[in-house]
């Protein structure tokens, strides 16, 4: 499964063990980043290299890691514009998304989505915080939408379903497989 981080890293100091359990997890659990921004930065703050980001690039890069990924994470305790931009991008693109925080989320606008691609729950605990991880990605793990499914029919379907459970990938990811597998297998029955 391949999954894109959201957050902003203002309160890097509070925020990076976080970020870091969150992206330890998905690893432990067969999973990958679309855009591993979090080693980036956390280096440049290391070499004390942080500087004035190229915002255009930063948007053009993270607007691709969202469009093939599977899901979404948003660690919302430092809630920003850039934040919301992502989310907003993912919904559009019917990504499922699950949103945590330290904080009472509740109260924030976000709290206001009314879709089932959207999970937000609030976490005191680095143990909190990589259980909600495992069970969004365990829930996850087999999402295709309804349109599609209908589109594949039954037989196709049932083909990508399996192809995502024996290889524990999400079913988007086992079409994108099989259809190149099948188009591989075509350009070279043609040699």
């Amino acid at each position: 499964m391949v999954i894109h981080l959201v957050s902003s890293f203002r309160e890097w100091n509070g925020n990076f063990e976080y970020l870091q359990k969150i992206v330890d997890t998905i690893h432990k659990n067969d999973g990958e980043l679309a855009r591993n921004w979090l080693e980036l930065v956390s280096s440049k703050i290391k070499n004390g290299t942080i500087t004035q980001e190229n915002w255009k690039q930063v948007i053009e890069e993270n607007a691709e890691a969202i469009a093939r990924c599977d899901a979404v994470v948003v660690e919302a305790s430092d809630y920003g514009f850039l934040d919301g931009f992502q989310m907003a991008t993912a919904l559009q693109l019917d990504k499922p998304i699950l949103v945590v925080g330290r904080i009472a989320l509740e109260d924030w606008a976000i709290s206001g989505l009314k879709s089932e691609s959207v999970i937000v729950e609030r976490y005191e605990t680095l143990e909190q915080l990589e259980q909600l991880v495992v069970d969004f990605m365990k829930k996850e793990i087999v999402a295709l939408p309804p349109t599609v499914k209908t589109t594949l029919g039954p037989r196709l379907y049932d083909a990508v379903r399996n192809t995502a459970l024996n290889r524990g990938v999400s079913e988007e990811q086992a079409l994108r497989d099989l259809a190149l597998a099948g188009l591989d297998g075509r350009h070279t029955d043609k040699k």
